[in-house]
């Protein structure tokens, strides 16, 4: 799928009399959204920007050092050890000799004469990479502004990390003018650069339009009447960005995750610090590479480092109702967040299980949140991963009427919660649940990181279609992944059945049993909290057992999920 990129004008940093201006230029092919507004503490804003563009240009992933210089090398000390060799008189051996300093000679000479050109081109290199490439390569961040705050979002240039930052208009000691919608805001490396030049003695404003800085002097976003001004800006940076595969169904995948009921474990900020200085500090040589937390209920939470077994004592207790041990990987990602946790005052790790998602949240002060969610491990990425948490989300049938309810009511109110949406609507809860799962699948909607509420946020140009959004979901439940579509064939075949449904102190537990590829009875069950939202889930198959939900839930699973939501269906006529 391609993005089309089109700008009036570049986000940069006005330095004028008065103070600083910070403008981002919104994409003109979006709807028009603008924002103008007085910071209350730049240096938040400052690095809050700064943490997101980190976690933008970050890619953990490895990938193989680049030799064909070093065979090159050792390809011509063969050839001379060969003509070594074959020299058998003393004379062609020191002819050789000559030979190869007066070669070795020129080399020195070609090398300095040639200093000034690779000077040249190592700049025009960098040039390259770090401006032209980036700036055609990397997705701009998409921006939505709500009545109550401001939420930034983007994927790292892996895909293995979601950002999310979300500044509250408390942050601001002043705004002027807003209007709500959704776009994406060029934030180039310069940008960044001008960012970096922000200071707390000077007053400063953020101004988010179609032309950044020249948005204040009267360019507005769209024809649409804007505080900017009416006239049309001509476009002066436009591209078009090929966008990876499934790049929409990573919002999903990152939906499903906050969906789940996860297990929270509350730090302190230094105690962040540390963990990120220890792995500034020291280079794991060999495996495992995990953080592993040690959880006991009334007890100081436990950090250990592996395969040191360096262990961080955190001040703060479990408040958890059972003890577990969790260990997670891809650790290294956390020191995206290095010049944000002065800033923070809580931190907050969110924890679904072993070598799953988790997701850290810093509370930046209480003028915003910052949260960093981080895939199982780099490779197993948010858009083209196995693991697929969407697929365990709460979904009862919605029919078209009810969708469009839900998508109207909430893109009214810009933020809800799915309970308020319910009452207002007189709709059933579960069928509320379900069609904001469905409209975060269609890209319309967004679980707020900071609060865990719905959101609209509509990553689409054109407008809701609400037969096309249902059809994409039939289509995602069956093609997204193999698992999905073989728990829907073993549901429709009604080869799977209840078996227990236990009351438990967090919910309660379902188990069932289904047919195996191997054609042998399975046991899977799944763990729900008192909301609805999935704890765990395990399975006696081969996948299950191998792998958990590393892989995303087997089959029988979700055909167990399937099951349960058809008889809260028919109990509760959702």
């Amino acid at each position: 799928m391609r993005l089309d990129y089109r700008y009036a004008g570049r986000s940069t940093v006005a330095e004028t009399a008065a103070g600083t201006t910070i403008g981002l230029a919104t994409n003109l092919g979006r709807e028009a959204t603008y924002f103008r507004g007085a910071v209350g503490r730049t240096l938040v804003l400052r690095e809050g920007l700064a943490t997101l563009s980190d976690v933008v240009r970050s890619d953990f992933k490895y990938r193989p050092r680049d030799r064909e210089a070093f065979r090159a090398y050792l390809a011509r000390r063969e050839a001379t050890f060969l003509a070594g060799l074959g020299a058998r008189s003393e004379s062609a051996r020191g002819e050789l000799g000559r030979l190869t300093a007066r070669l070795a000679e020129l080399d020195r000479d070609r090398a300095l004469r040639r200093a000034p050109f690779e000077r040249a081109r190592r700049a025009y290199v960098s040039f390259a990479v770090h401006d032209a490439v980036e700036r055609d390569l990397l997705i701009d961040p998409v921006i939505s502004v709500h009545p109550d705050r401001l939420c930034f979002e983007a994927f790292s240039r892996d895909q293995s990390a979601y950002a999310f930052l979300s500044l509250g208009y408390e942050a601001f000691s002043r705004i002027e003018e807003f209007e709500c919608g959704t776009t994406n805001v060029d934030f180039s490396p310069t940008m960044r650069t001008h960012v970096e030049r922000l200071r707390s003695t000077r007053a400063t404003s953020l101004v988010i339009g179609a032309s950044g800085i020249t948005s204040v002097s009267g360019l507005a976003a769209s024809s649409a009447p804007s505080p900017f001004g009416s006239a049309s800006p001509s476009i002066l940076d436009e591209r078009k960005i090929d966008l990876p595969d499934g790049w929409f169904s990573g919002f999903l995948n990152v939906h499903g995750l906050l969906s789940m009921g996860l297990t929270r474990v509350r730090l302190d900020p230094s105690e962040l610090y540390d963990l990120v200085r220890i792995l500034d500090a020291r280079k794991a040589r060999s495996s495992p590479r995990a953080l592993r937390f040690e959880l006991v209920p009334g007890e100081p939470v436990r950090i250990v480092l592996e395969p040191w077994e360096r262990v961080l004592t955190c001040r703060r207790v479990y408040e958890g109702e059972k003890p577990a041990t969790i260990r997670v990987w891809g650790r290294d990602r956390l020191r995206t967040l290095a010049r944000a946790i002065p800033w923070s005052r809580d931190v907050e790790v969110l924890l679904a299980g072993d070598g799953l998602p988790f997701v850290v949240r810093l509370d930046l002060d209480g003028e915003g949140s910052l949260t960093l969610a981080l895939s199982g491990w780099t490779d197993n990425d948010w858009v083209s991963g196995d693991a697929r948490f969407d697929l365990l989300t709460r979904r009862v049938s919605v029919d078209a009427p009810s969708l469009t309810k839900v998508h109207d009511a909430l893109r009214s109110v810009r933020v809800a919660t799915d309970d308020a949406l319910a009452t207002e609507l007189e709709l059933p809860r579960e069928r509320v649940r379900s069609a904001l799962s469905i409209l975060c699948q269609a890209g319309r909607a967004m679980v707020d990181a900071g609060t865990f509420r719905h959101r609209y946020r509509d990553l689409f140009f054109e407008p809701f279609d609400v037969k096309r959004a249902l059809a994409l979901a039939t289509e995602l439940e069956t093609q997204s992944s193999a698992a999905a579509a073989v728990g829907k064939a073993i549901h429709a075949a009604d080869e799977v059945r209840i078996i227990a449904h236990r009351p438990v102190a967090s919910g309660y537990k379902v188990s069932g049993n289904a047919w195996s590829d191997e054609g042998v009875r399975v046991r899977p069950q799944i763990h729900v909290d008192h909301e609805g939202a999935i704890v765990e889930a395990s399975c006696t198959c081969a996948k299950g057992k191998k792998h958990g939900l590393t892989h995303g839930p087997c089959a029988h699973v979700l055909s167990l999920r399937l099951a349960h939501m058809k008889r809260i269906e028919r109990t509760s006529d959702a």
